[in-house]
């Protein structure tokens, strides 16, 4: 009995997966309210009844989608804060896996502003979360590299998480972002190892 629900739990956890990749792509190619569950569940490969298992209504499904899609990015930014290598190659790493993936997974869709506009307005609790963790990630990072006492690397952490918010002023393409993340994480290591 108890298999059977560890396998039923595991299907409910893969449709929701698949739901979530369907729900960013349909968000950010048509805008939030032309999209409708009927879009979402053809993207997914399943029907509206059977959408609506999982999910209560779109805005459920776009919270959900978020969140899911800042934890996937972070889980890849922690690996790479943990591979071996350069410490300029660790940040860069971290930003490229966090901000630079979920800018072409959202912002290169032809709706992708208007995605994060409805982020902002309809899912800050879920930004503000995803933020704090962040936060955390790179304070256990940059804490054992500290030898003075803690207010520079809470500078460069503070640094590494608001500069790739502005990196998008102006629109930059996606090369043009990674390549100012890149130049951040040189910066911030080069400032860290100069101490």
């Amino acid at each position: 009995m108890e298999r059977r629900r560890e396998t039923i739990s595991a299907v409910a956890e893969d449709r929701r997966t698949t739901v979530h990749a369907a729900a960013i792509e349909v968000f950010a190619e048509n805008g939030f309210r032309a999209t409708s569950m009927e879009k979402i569940a053809d993207r997914a490969g399943m029907s509206r009844p059977a959408l609506y298992q999982y999910f209560d209504n779109k805005e459920d499904i776009f919270r959900s989608a978020l969140e899911d899609a800042f934890s996937n990015a972070l889980k890849a930014a922690r690996t790479e804060l943990e591979a071996p290598g350069p410490l300029v190659n660790q940040i860069d790493g971290f930003l490229q896996r966090y901000h630079g993936d979920l800018k072409q997974r959202v912002l290169s869709a032809a709706l992708g502003e208007e995605f994060l506009t409805f982020k902002a307005q309809h899912a800050t609790d879920i930004a503000e979360s995803a933020n704090e963790q962040v936060h955390k990630t790179l304070d256990l990072f940059l804490s054992p590299l500290d030898a003075s006492g803690g207010q520079s690397m809470e500078q460069w952490r503070d640094l590494l998480v608001t500069a790739p918010l502005g990196f998008m002023s102006g629109n930059p393409s996606l090369a043009g972002y990674r390549r100012r993340l890149r130049t951040l994480a040189e910066a911030v290591a080069a400032g860290i190892t100069s101490q």
